[in-house]
């Protein structure tokens, strides 16, 4: 009959288990996240460089009833 020292710690297993699946949870989701990674990041490169232009356009028409 084994020892029972020598058996690994139940809540060990399933931190292992929970650590494994996460990891390969997070991998599945990059996988999926990659074809669109080049449109997100000129969606956010965009964002950036036009939000000036976007705050004078939104200042001049702050006043104007028909912007909401």
């Amino acid at each position: 009959m084994p020892d029972l020292k020598q058996m690994p710690d139940m809540k060990q297993m399933r931190l292992l288990g929970i650590v494994t699946a996460t990891a390969i949870g997070l991998y599945v989701c990059y996988l999926l996240a990659l074809p669109f990674l080049p449109a997100l990041t000129w969606a956010v490169v965009l964002a950036i460089i036009l939000y000036p232009a976007h705050r004078q356009v939104e200042e001049r028409l702050r006043n104007k009833t028909w912007l909401r």
